[in-house]
């Protein structure tokens, strides 16, 4: 999904903008002047509103950015955020200076923002230069380097680092996963044994380099377990590697719907899929196929066992 659309996006293919859509900012806020309220006044719409410069969370978020507090910065700066939320003005600063500031997380939320905003409410109906805001290429080098040496497509690795932090290196989910593309540190430990790096230390996963490397060499390999299928592989990624080492055993995976994470209401189940006879707790072969058939428990981030089928 995000290759056939961002890629589009990003060429500025999808047909339903102004052939003059060059991509640029100018292109961008003359679009914006046409709905936003922008004032007759204001000639340079990037410019930060004052409102927003003498905010004293912008204040400290940018202090505490200075002193490397990053814990502290994200969350003044969050608070700005959410104080301008429905100023599509505001809010299309604030994704220009959030990502001057390398906060890129509020930057992609505040450009989904802005589309959000806007009359026709459509990633495609919007201008090249905020949807490249809303779907950015950061650390574009990191992702250049693993993609080619692992030579899975590059557009696939943006999408997982969109959908697992939104491209904070520091994001860390309540089952422990860290980094940009959210490892966890026990998959963490066996990648990095498989890779040779005997140095490795848990703290190593909110390197950005390091993050990259092991989702994109755990990418490859539940690509080969889920027969080539991204989305299968993305879910297969979220509940650890016995599960994405066994689902190649599952005759049905790529009947399996792909949801952008794994929830009780998917379906239909795998059809003609009978459990082994003994599948708990530890079948992973048949918590493999029944998990993503429709009886795994996704809606708890806590719990990582597969639902019993009753």
């Amino acid at each position: 999904m995000y290759k056939r659309q961002v890629e589009a996006r990003f060429l500025g293919e999808t047909g339903l903008l102004s052939q003059s859509d060059d991509g640029s900012r100018a292109f961008a806020e003359r679009w914006l002047r046409t709905w936003a309220k922008t004032g007759s006044g204001v000639t340079d719409l990037a410019r930060l509103d004052q409102r927003i410069g003498r905010d004293q969370d912008w204040q400290r978020g940018q202090a505490y950015l200075a002193l490397r507090l990053r814990g502290p910065a994200l969350e003044a700066l969050e608070l700005v955020r959410t104080r301008y939320w429905n100023d599509p003005l505001l809010v299309y600063q604030l994704a220009l200076a959030f990502e001057e500031l390398g906060t890129y997380r509020l930057s992609v939320i505040s450009a989904a923002r802005v589309i959000a905003l806007a009359p026709g409410k459509s990633v495609s109906d919007t201008p090249i230069f905020i949807q490249r805001l809303a779907y950015p290429q950061h650390f574009a080098d990191l992702v250049a380097e693993e993609a080619t040496r692992f030579a899975v497509d590059p557009l696939l690795v943006y999408a997982m680092i969109r959908q697992e932090s939104l491209f904070e290196p520091g994001a860390e989910s309540s089952a422990a996963a860290r980094g940009l593309m959210q490892v966890i540190p026990s998959t963490g430990r066996w990648i990095a044994g498989e890779l040779g790096m005997l140095d490795f230390q848990e703290s190593d996963l909110y390197r950005p380099w390091i993050s990259v490397k092991f989702g994109v060499f755990y990418t490859i390999r539940g690509l080969r377990a889920a027969n080539g299928n991204a989305g299968m592989t993305r879910i297969l990624a979220g509940t650890g590697r016995a599960t994405m080492t066994s689902h190649r055993g599952c005759a049905h995976g790529n009947a399996v719907p792909a949801p952008a994470r794994p929830s009780a209401s998917i379906s239909p189940r795998c059809p003609g899929f009978s459990p082994p006879a003994c599948p708990w707790p530890g079948c992973w072969r048949w918590a493999c196929c029944w998990g993503w058939c429709g009886g795994y428990r996704g809606a708890s981030r806590r719990s990582r066992q597969p639902k019993r089928p009753g």
